[in-house]
């Protein structure tokens, strides 16, 4: 045969296994990289629930720790103004 070449098909051959198997190999990767990715997103999706979380948290404890100065103040009030009563009271019991 003219123009034929000795291992020209088996060179084929050859280099058709390697394309398929880097095709194979390539396949792989990329299944592997979506699983790793649907895992990440999960973290990333467990994570921003989180941080939503601890935001709300913190919103909730800033609220609580104003209203403890609030309940706070308005005892200080109230024991001031209950000192004021008694003091008058007193006077007033004096003068009878």
């Amino acid at each position: 045969m003219e123009g034929f070449e000795q291992g020209t098909f088996a060179d084929l051959f050859q280099l058709q296994r390697e394309g398929f198997k880097q095709y194979k190999e390539l396949k792989e990767k990329i299944e592997e990289n979506k699983r790793i990715l649907a895992e990440l997103n999960k973290y990333v999706t467990g994570y921003a629930k989180l941080h939503n979380e601890q935001v709300q948290y913190e919103d909730h404890r800033g609220k609580a720790k104003i209203y403890l100065q609030v309940a706070k103040q308005v005892e200080l009030e109230q024991q001031a103004e209950q000192s004021r009563l008694l003091t008058q009271m007193e006077k007033l019991e004096r003068k009878v």
